[in-house]
């Protein structure tokens, strides 16, 4: 399994090189692609997201799961006010997010 490589926000510095903003509907995945040449993303959130890193696969969990692979669905919890800055999956060319209640996320990339 892939490590997920994740820095604290306080560790970058700089302006972000793009960014992108989703208005989430509870439930409801939302798909992006990677720009090119991407090397990490900072998401933020004013609500509970599940994130998968590697595909259109995040979801809400209705019950309780064991670990999947990256490509099947395993989706990494992130609460609102713990932001982080994340690697960019070098085996994907886009990821997903999910919110458990409607709200804004807003995703940041640096090393373009």
């Amino acid at each position: 399994m892939r490590t997920l490589n994740s820095q604290n926000k306080q560790n970058t510095t700089g302006m972000a090189d793009t960014m992108s903003t989703f208005v989430l509907a509870a439930g409801t995945a939302q798909a992006d692609d990677y720009p090119t040449g991407a090397k990490y993303m900072h998401i933020s959130s004013d609500t509970k997201l599940f994130i998968n890193y590697s595909s259109t696969g995040a979801i809400v969990p209705a019950a309780s799961v064991s670990a999947t692979t990256s490509s099947t669905g395993l989706s990494v919890v992130q609460n609102p006010g713990h932001e982080h800055i994340y690697e960019v999956a070098s085996d994907s060319t886009g990821y997903s997010l999910v919110s458990v209640t409607t709200g804004i996320a807003v995703v940041q990339y640096y090393g373009i």
